[in-house]
């Protein structure tokens, strides 16, 4: 098996496994404490839930990311397969080149989801942690926001080792002993 290759594919499906748990955790949660409202507001790639359970009643309802996140994480299990057979040491040139294709693609998608749900979520922390006269308010950043992020950054570092070409050691002839 090819080393770098080989951590390429783990990495990218390391990164398909913290995707799919940016779908089930919260990607931001705050708690509001004040004199008109006392609540909690979970922001997940599904909506926004606030503290009762009930979904968009208080805030609205909210961007639903969860599609996206789901069709990164499949096309980038697709990918991680693929990454796998092309780290093979008797892999083809078309197999290793078809692993790193789908790597990018898939990385590239990955990095669009997280560039559109990460702006929205931080928006809401820093609107939200300004706080209010009067009120208490802790908010943060959770698991699942996490999760996107250094899967994100797993995806482009599988796909870059996925890709690096493998040099082979020039054949110097025979050598004297």
């Amino acid at each position: 098996m090819n080393t770098r290759r080989l951590i390429g594919a783990c990495l990218a499906l390391l990164a398909s496994v913290l995707l799919a748990l940016s779908l089930v955790f919260p990607l931001y949660v705050s708690r509001i404490d004040s004199p008109i409202v006392a609540t909690t507001m979970t922001l997940t790639a599904w909506g926004i839930k606030s503290g009762d359970g009930s979904a968009g009643t208080l805030f609205g309802l909210g961007p639903v990311h969860g599609f996206p996140l789901l069709f990164a994480t499949i096309v980038l299990v697709v990918a991680s397969v693929l990454a796998f057979a092309g780290a093979r040491t008797g892999a083809a040139q078309t197999g290793v080149r078809t692993a790193w294709i789908w790597l990018t693609i898939a990385a590239a998608f990955v990095v669009g989801v997280a560039v559109t749900v990460v702006p929205q979520v931080t928006s809401s922390f820093l609107t939200m942690g300004l706080g209010r006269p009067g009120g208490a308010l802790d908010s943060y950043f959770g698991l699942g926001f996490w999760s996107l992020v250094v899967g994100a950054v797993f995806a482009v570092a599988g796909a870059v080792l996925a890709g690096v070409p493998v040099r082979k050691p020039a054949d110097t002839g025979p050598q004297a002993a």
